[in-house]
């Protein structure tokens, strides 16, 4: 196994499967006037280097990484299925990192940000925003329960995406939006309680979390993405708990194939009220003839 340190990551031309226009890569932009008089307050990183989308994906030989100081930018996938990498060190200098950069590192147990970075901060070995309003990622192999904490108002696209042994977690109640594929393939989430401040759930959000048997939208929610809960091959309930009058406040929206490859005996239940509302709706008319239904009694 290799471990990088302070010294600078290797390079992925050097490797057969790697893509030679990738890699660490100079500033594109040097100073086109060198013999000008010097900036008396030079930048503390002159030569900024990106690791650029998928340049290190799939390297099972890749057990721990310091990234250099020079290094500004993390592109997304770029340690996508490091199968035996368990931690990851992101220094100061680093001020952006894509969607995915660590998803599918099953053994990752920690991200650790510098504590001059201006823009991350660890919780944890959890990555955050600067201000703690974002959840960025969350490590493949952490512990499999976890609570957010009640500052964040977001959770990034991808954030806990591939975290099979995630078993619960706790959602607070200042949280208004999920990213796209936040949750995708958690496997052994079984619930999910969704907080009354939630107003969006992105595109593919909750795909493929098998383990899932319901649900409840709550009425704060105004739109669902695309295939946010496809392939959830276990749930069976989903319950939609807007209702308003459609001429006034919009109904829940919709995306398309949402609750695709659910199970064969899926129930959505709406307000009696607004039944035939939601199933005349873009999305939801997909599933009108079978799926759709009022509360049962005592619900």
């Amino acid at each position: 196994a290799m471990i990088f340190s302070a010294c600078p990551l290797p390079d992925p031309n050097s490797l057969s499967n790697s893509n030679p226009n990738s890699g660490l890569t100079p500033n594109p932009n040097p100073d086109p006037n060198p013999g000008f008089t010097p900036n008396p307050n030079p930048p503390s990183n002159p030569n900024p280097i990106t690791i650029e989308s998928g340049v290190y994906s799939g390297r099972s030989d890749l057990t721990e990484i310091i990234i250099p100081d020079n290094v500004t930018s993390i592109g997304d996938f770029a340690f996508y299925g490091c199968s035996e990498l368990t931690e990851i060190i992101i220094p100061a200098s680093v001020t952006s990192i894509g969607d995915s950069a660590f998803q599918g590192c099953s053994k990752l147990t920690s991200i650790q940000a510098h504590v001059n970075n201006t823009v991350y901060k660890s919780i944890g070995g959890v990555l955050f925003n600067k201000e703690g309003t974002e959840l960025v990622a969350y490590p493949n192999g952490k512990a499999t329960t976890y609570t957010i904490p009640d500052t964040v108002t977001s959770i990034r696209a991808s954030a806990f995406s591939s975290c099979w042994g995630l078993a619960s977690i706790t959602l607070p109640e200042t949280l208004t939006s999920i990213g796209d594929f936040a949750f995708s393939d958690c496997w052994g989430l079984a619930s999910i309680t969704l907080p009354e401040t939630l107003t969006s759930i992105g595109d593919s959000a909750f795909g493929g979390c098998s383990g899932l048997t319901s649900v409840t939208i709550p009425a704060s929610v105004d739109s669902i993405g695309s295939g946010a809960f496809w392939s959830c091959n276990s749930l069976i309930s989903v319950y939609v708990e807007r209702d308003t009058d459609p001429k006034t406040t919009p109904l829940t929206t919709l995306g398309n194939n949402a609750f695709d490859y659910t199970h064969d005996d899926l129930e959505i239940y709406v307000p009696a009220t607004r039944e035939e509302d939601y199933k005349g709706m873009d999305g939801w008319i997909k599933y009108a003839a079978t799926k759709i239904n009022p509360p049962q009694t005592g619900e």
